[in-house]
């Protein structure tokens, strides 16, 4: 995150995320940055980076197999001296690591992130900020992921000055770059980089059994059914397989056919009505009317909506919560505690975090489960028997 200004006591507080890498400004507003994980991601935080005179935070993290070095940067505008302090940093880094991501607030403009800025006056200072970072991720051997779309909108001014760009993390498969058109209550879009092996499937079509029409159901595997079972008394050479495969393709047939759809996301909740999903679309295209005019009454407008949108999901969430509640008692015992650890939302437990080990004088940070457990035994059931034995002796 950049530009978090100054949070109460320098400290933000998410459900199922840690504590985050912090850095503000202490002079004035504005600027800051932070590193927030999920409880179940490995972290630890690179003070060793840390300078005086760039908002910049780094952190080594692990999620599942992937590890890299994550970095968090806030360029002013015109800041040439922060640009050095980042090229400096960044030399450091990629001397002791081979993987890094960064995310960053540059403002700096170069048709490398930003198409918008095609045909603009070379002489201007954010592009000429553009021009050095360029140099600067070019020497470093950096691939830039933005595709060239706007990161920041204000009316109808919209520019890139966010920017992505890691080394290594190729290896770990396909890499994808996207904005998020949610409302964060910023001018800047929010930016998602999926590193996975795969491309996941972020939308599916499925039934919408709620709407299902089963009486027009029962009416039409009735016909269709009666037409099957002609079929099967005129021929008297039919295999038992073929009839079965034969009934069930004609059952699907009749599910298509009167079938409503809807789409889920990974992101779709369970409490989230048609009213909420058309009221949410609705809220989204008036998001867009704001951003493109910021007026006094398009503001009130969407305000207004957002409160009643809010509203609608408290009370969807809270009576599907009930409901649940309400199935334990007559559910078995696996079932129950499935139903428990949803409900209370257990999945997003802490994970071992790494610890620290001097090699050779160096302390390097162990993060890998099995090198942690060794590690942890070689240490304490080491150390029990060596007392033990030491009790022994005495």
């Amino acid at each position: 995150m950049q530009e978090i200004w100054h949070p109460k006591d320098n400290n933000i507080n998410i459900r199922n995320y840690t504590q985050p890498i912090v850095k503000v400004r202490n002079s004035n507003e504005g600027g800051g940055v932070a590193i927030i994980a999920r409880k179940n991601v490995k972290m630890v935080h690179l003070k060793e980076y840390d300078t005086d005179a760039l908002e910049a935070v780094w952190a080594d993290v692990k999620v599942g197999n992937i590890r890299t070095v994550v970095g968090s940067v806030y360029i002013p505008p015109g800041d040439d001296g922060a640009l050095d302090l980042l090229d400096e940093v960044i030399g450091k880094i990629l001397q002791t690591h081979d993987h890094l991501l960064i995310g960053m607030d540059a403002n700096a403009r170069n048709v490398f992130w930003d198409y918008s800025c095609l045909g603009i006056d070379q002489h201007k200072k954010s592009i000429q900020m553009g021009i050095k970072l360029e140099e600067i991720l070019h020497k470093h051997s950096l691939l830039i992921h933005n595709n060239g779309s706007p990161t920041y909108h204000s009316g109808h001014y919209a520019t890139a000055p966010d920017i992505t760009v890691t080394k290594g993390i190729i290896q770990y498969g396909h890499i994808s770059w996207s904005t998020i058109d949610d409302d964060l209550r910023s001018p800047h879009d929010g930016i998602v980089v999926d590193v996975n092996n795969k491309i996941p499937e972020t939308k599916r079509e499925v039934i919408d059994w709620r709407k299902f029409d089963w009486d027009a159901y029962k009416e039409r595997t009735t016909s269709v059914l009666e037409g099957l079972l002609d079929d099967w008394l005129s021929d008297c050479n039919l295999d038992s397989h073929d009839m079965i495969k034969e009934f069930t393709e004609k059952l699907h047939e009749c599910v298509e056919e009167l079938a409503c759809k809807k789409i889920l996301s990974v992101h779709s909740k369970p409490w989230i009505s048609t009213d909420i999903s058309d009221q949410l679309k609705l809220l989204r295209k008036l998001g867009k009317k704001c951003k493109l005019r910021r007026s006094p009454a398009n503001v009130a407008e969407y305000r207004k909506l957002q409160e009643k949108v809010t509203d609608m999901i408290t009370a969807a969430e809270y009576q599907w919560w009930l409901t649940e509640c309400e199935k334990i008692t007559d559910a078995g015992e696996g079932e129950k505690w499935r139903r428990i650890n949803r409900l209370t939302n257990q999945t997003a437990a802490f994970d071992v975090q790494p610890i620290k080990k001097s090699i050779d004088g160096d302390e390097v940070y162990l993060f890998d489960d099995g090198e942690i457990r060794t590690e942890l035994e070689n240490y304490h059931i080491s150390k029990s028997d060596h007392e033990s034995t030491a009790d022994v002796h005495d």
